[in-house]
């Protein structure tokens, strides 16, 4: 505290020349209004100075006007917002989402098989990377269906789109997401599939809460993620089946099916809850009773 309080003197302090703090103080005997002890131990009251016997300072008032504007930039500084976990450069990631061993770990065809999809639905590949899924995805909606690849980062996605278009496939649109929000039309989307990316994003429940109003009523979530095995530098990232199932239940989906296909990673798939229904739904205990009313 007291090297930050020498700091702002010192850039307090007029060019060319020093701050008279005696002379400078509005006030006699002490600072700010505060009591002056006097040799035999009594305090008197300072009494505001008038602005004319106030010593003026040595030195320009251009001096002191420059240094609080650095004062205000260097106040003004803070630590960069880290909205996504775990980022790694562009090249390094893409070779990582393409090795050999990460597509043999998650089997793409098979997911693909899964999710059973149709020609005509929607899908948004959220964090679609180097398009691991991108592609397959979009055969399996073609040729009435569409899928929108969204990523954070820009080069990713100009990679997904150069395969995509090597495999002369035209049914993909690439968006270029927000931290927060995959920045889709409401209610687009028959599904939303997001494969090893959940535990990347820093505000999940928030995430997830959004992704709710870019889903159909019938449509779904699938989510794939780790829950074994972590890889070294993902310490940071790690949530359990627990948080998950509370973030999703918040966020307004309700788990409706699981596959065992991934050895170390769950895959769940997720409906929206329809809330209007629920309300207009009496629950077990109300059902129960008139039941029993209505009985002999």
């Amino acid at each position: 505290m007291f090297k930050t309080n020498q700091a702002i003197k010192g850039l307090l302090m007029p060019v060319g020349g020093t701050l008279d703090e005696g002379a400078d103080s509005p006030f006699e005997g002490g600072v700010g209004g505060c009591p002056s002890r006097h040799s035999d131990g009594t305090f008197q009251q300072d009494t505001p100075r008038s602005p004319r016997a106030a010593a003026p300072l040595k030195g320009g008032f251009s001096g002191i006007a420059i240094s609080l504007l650095v004062l205000i930039e260097l106040l003004s500084l803070s630590p960069p917002v880290q909205a996504q976990l775990g980022k790694r450069p562009a090249k390094e990631y893409i070779t990582a989402l393409e090795s050999p061993g990460r597509l043999e770990r998650l089997q793409p065809d098979k997911v693909i098989s899964r999710l059973g999809l149709k020609d005509g639905d929607v899908v948004a590949d959220i964090g679609a990377g180097s398009g691991v899924f991108t592609s397959r995805l979009a055969r399996a909606v073609a040729p009435r269906g569409k899928v929108f690849a969204v990523d954070i980062d820009q080069e990713p996605l100009d990679y997904n789109r150069g395969k995509v278009q090597d495999a002369k496939i035209s049914n993909v649109e690439f968006i270029l997401g927000g931290f927060d929000d995959p920045k889709l039309s409401p209610e687009s989307c028959d599904l939303i599939f997001i494969c090893d990316v959940l535990h990347h994003i820093e505000h999940r429940q928030l995430y997830l809460r959004n992704l709710r109003t870019y889903i159909k009523p019938a449509g779904r979530l699938a989510i794939i993620d780790y829950k074994a095995n972590w890889p070294p530098g993902h310490e940071q990232m790690k949530y359990s089946i627990e948080e998950l199932l509370d973030w999703t239940k918040s966020a307004g989906f309700e788990k409706e099916d699981e596959f065992d296909l991934i050895p170390d990673a769950f895959f769940y798939v997720f409906r929206p809850i329809q809330r209007d229904a629920l309300l207009k739904e009496p629950s077990k205990e109300k059902a129960l009773k008139i039941a029993k009313s209505s009985g002999p």
